[in-house]
């Protein structure tokens, strides 16, 4: 019978480490038959950077059997299928539908990663400025939620609708593991004899950000919104992988809260994890900062002004260096090949095109195509 490995759970939670793993290790595993499927992210993983796993399941309601299913189907010389899409936690519909209406003969294995609520808080915080154009503060932020930890009520969920189908699953918890949940999840699969999992109980992908990086982020996310935000985040975790995050803290008066909120769903999840490695309302290692954005829309246009400004004055003194150039290489040509007008206009125009409004130029190109005429 095939067996199918399915890696999902909360959002940081090393599955883009996962991820990088098994698609680095692709060939080798094939050969061991076991089948982790390449998808557009691939690349990525390869060079460890953001991925998003090798399935979409936001891109169908029935993903998981024209996905999953429909690759164990056309693939049917292994023994083994890994899928991984932290995305699927909040997807699960399709694999009950799945089990229950598919004549396939597999055996589906869930491995769900979850973390301490005010972790996965202080993490969603870091992904929204990341990601979604959000300058609002972490205190904000945490009143918006109404200090609620959305993922770990629906972990809840998932382990519910697990034991009540009765299908296989393992439960980690990221904040007890760390980076070693890579090598944990490769023994659950059985491929841990088979792969380098070493290098990425250390290696970072896909980090969270530093304090000062936050703040950078939550000040170009009011100025520019969300699509500068996330090319200057996606180069910052790309370019600086090593960088330490910062996990933040929320006030004594949140912590509070948050705590009062999350206690009976805590509890609730302990009783199916390990004693040594239960969950807790927020980690010992978060430190006090309460990022705020507070510009009104006229201090935002000024400082977007001043920027833009000065960006415009340094592409003004780039195009008058490089028409400059473009000018004298066409004058020597002229002055050394009789029959270099025409590559002399040419290079005449480009110059044209980055000054528009110089005069010289425009005179220059005006006699060479006269020349060119004749």
């Amino acid at each position: 019978m095939k067996q199918i490995y399915l890696h999902i759970g909360h959002g940081k939670t090393g599955t883009s480490a996962f991820q990088a793993l098994m698609a680095q290790s692709q060939k080798m595993l094939l050969s061991a038959g076991i089948l982790y499927k390449e998808h557009p992210s691939f690349s990525n993983a390869i060079r460890s950077r953001i991925s998003s796993g090798n399935i979409d399941p936001s891109d169908t309601n029935d993903w998981f059997d024209t996905q999953v299913l429909a690759t164990v189907r056309n693939n049917q010389n292994y023994d083994k299928y890994v899928f991984s899409c932290e995305n699927a936690f909040h997807y699960m519909d399709s694999v009950y539908a799945a089990l229950d209406n598919s004549k396939d003969n597999f055996n589906l294995h869930v491995i769900l990663a979850v973390r301490n609520p005010g972790d996965m808080l202080s993490s969603e915080y870091h992904q929204l400025v990341k990601r979604d154009g959000l300058f609002i503060s972490y205190e904000a932020f945490l009143e918006r939620t109404s200090y609620r930890c959305k993922h770990a009520f629906r972990a809840l969920e998932i382990i519910e609708q697990l034991e009540s189908k009765e299908i296989s699953f393992s439960l980690l918890n990221f904040s007890n593991l760390g980076y070693a949940i890579t090598r944990r999840i490769s023994e659950i699969i059985g491929i841990d004899t088979l792969v380098d999992t070493h290098r990425f109980t250390t290696m970072r992908v896909n980090r969270s950000m530093s304090v000062s990086e936050l703040q950078a982020l939550v000040l170009v996310n009011r100025l520019y919104g969300k699509f500068a935000g996330t090319k200057l985040s996606d180069a910052l975790v790309n370019s600086l992988p090593d960088i330490d995050s910062d996990p933040l803290l929320p006030s004594a008066s949140s912590s509070k809260k948050i705590a009062d909120e999350m206690k009976p769903i805590i509890h609730a999840i302990n009783r199916r994890l390990p004693l040594s490695s239960p969950l807790v309302v927020t980690s010992d290692v978060e430190i006090e900062s309460n990022l705020i954005c507070p510009l009104d829309d006229s201090q935002v246009a000024i400082i977007k002004g001043a920027i833009s400004e000065l960006s415009q004055s340094e592409d003004r003194a780039w195009r008058a260096k490089r028409s400059s150039f473009l000018m004298k290489t066409a004058n020597k040509i002229l002055e050394k090949e009789s029959l270099g007008v025409r590559v002399a206009f040419r290079l005449m125009k480009l110059a044209q095109h980055l000054q528009p409004s110089s005069q010289p130029i425009r005179e220059k190109t005006r006699r060479l195509r006269r020349m060119i005429r004749r």
